[in-house]
């Protein structure tokens, strides 16, 4: 009969930048194009769930199954059968995540509908996989890739991990910058990066996931053209960019200072925003600026944890991190990111991603990819200009409207 989850988890073996599938858990602020009629949505391979299917696979929706919370779901584990996607035990299933969709939610079927359509065509590795859905009356349900090592947020944070080696964080950062470098590339802009929403397969590849904040932009070509979109900021205080907080001016460039924030972390094991001993709540990017752009300080930012590490490598990666997390205008573009990063470890380039990333034919505005020779940053964060020539900034354009 076939492999069902193989058949509604296209891999699109054709196309490397479409290698995966993904993940919402917040349809309530998530993507939405524009809504016509529900037979004129594009065919997705995507199941379709009964709510009975769900209640089954869940016992119930069983609190012993609960995973957890999301900001607009509620999340429990579930076992499907491979074979033919229906309900299983523990012993028989395979493992997926069921987000049940917190009631209140002014979307009609339809509405709801076109998001689950926009979310399936758009496909990535590095994207948590959305296997299917149920919209039956009040039930809305959507059911993902179950991801079974949790969140980077749980294994940076929580002491009583293991704390993760410098190859894999590493790698962490270029999966993130791989999904993100995707999302830009199919005028998404995400809004909600954070530790907590990387989630980690077996293998600790990382994946994107909760899309309730991400904004599509409607039929603007990113590389010609980066007009602003004003809108209500929202994610999470330390990673937001300084500009958008100030101004609700929405562009690709906030992913960015994200992402910075986030290496950052990676390296130095601290959250974003963390008290000090007296009790103030001390910003991330200020906190590790003053010893930015010095080989000799950079012990002073890595993580304790970290027993073996190359200095070099994580000199310049937090140099990358500074590029991020500086001035809006002189921000690289996520596939410069990436780019740099796979250029600074290529012996942790998976062969698929070196091959789906390659940097896009140089122009007049791209220059050469090199962080030695940036200076500390200005404060506030925003305020950071690079003495080397700049990189190309940012584009993506104006958004359509949102869930």
């Amino acid at each position: 009969m076939g492999n069902c989850l193989q058949y509604f988890w296209p891999t699109a073996q054709n196309n490397p930048d479409t290698s995966g599938m993904i993940l919402s858990s917040g349809l309530t602020t998530g993507l939405l194009s524009e809504v016509t009629s529900e037979s004129d949505f594009p065919t997705v391979n995507l199941k379709v769930f009964t709510y009975a299917e769900l209640d089954k696979a869940t016992r119930n929706f069983a609190l012993a199954n609960r995973l957890g919370d999301g900001g607009s779901s509620h999340v429990f584990m579930g076992y499907i059968d491979e074979r033919t996607c229906r309900a299983a035990s523990l012993a028989t299933g395979t493992p997926v995540a069921v987000k049940r969709l917190r009631t209140g939610s002014n979307l009609t079927h339809d509405e709801l509908l076109s998001v689950v359509n926009d979310l399936g065509r758009h496909v990535h590795s590095n994207l948590v996989k959305l296997i299917g859905y149920c919209l039956e009356e009040e039930h809305r349900l959507l059911v993902c890739e179950y991801l079974p090592n949790g969140s980077l947020e749980d294994h940076l944070f929580i002491p009583e991990r293991l704390p993760l080696s410098w190859e894999t964080r590493v790698r962490i950062a270029m999966d993130v910058a791989r999904g993100l470098s995707f999302l830009h590339g199919q005028r998404i802009i995400f809004r909600d990066l954070k530790a907590a929403n990387v989630l980690l397969d077996s293998a600790f590849n990382a994946k994107l996931s909760d899309f309730g904040y991400a904004k599509i932009i409607p039929g603007v070509d990113p590389s010609l053209t980066d007009p602003i979109f004003r809108t209500r900021a929202s994610g999470i205080e330390g990673y937001l960019a300084p500009e958008y907080l100030a101004t609700d001016q929405l562009t690709s460039a906030i992913d960015v200072y994200s992402f910075g924030v986030l290496l950052l972390e990676l390296v130095s094991g601290r959250r974003a925003v963390q008290q000090t001993e007296s009790g103030i709540e001390e910003n991330i990017v200020e906190w590790a600026q003053p010893n930015i752009g010095s080989r000799h300080l950079l012990d002073k930012i890595m993580d304790t944890k970290l027993r073996e590490y190359s200095h070099e490598e994580a000199y310049e990666v937090v140099l990358i991190a500074s590029e991020c997390v500086g001035e809006r205008a002189q921000r690289p573009r996520m596939r410069k990111v990436l780019s740099a990063l796979e250029q600074l470890c290529p012996s942790l380039v998976p062969a698929i991603a070196s091959s789906s990333s390659a940097p896009v034919a140089s122009s007049s505005t791209t220059h050469e990819l090199s962080f030695r020779t940036l200076p500390q940053l200005q404060c506030p964060p925003s305020n950071i200009v690079s003495s080397r020539e700049a990189l190309s900034p940012p584009t993506m354009g104006c958004c359509c409207h949102v869930i």
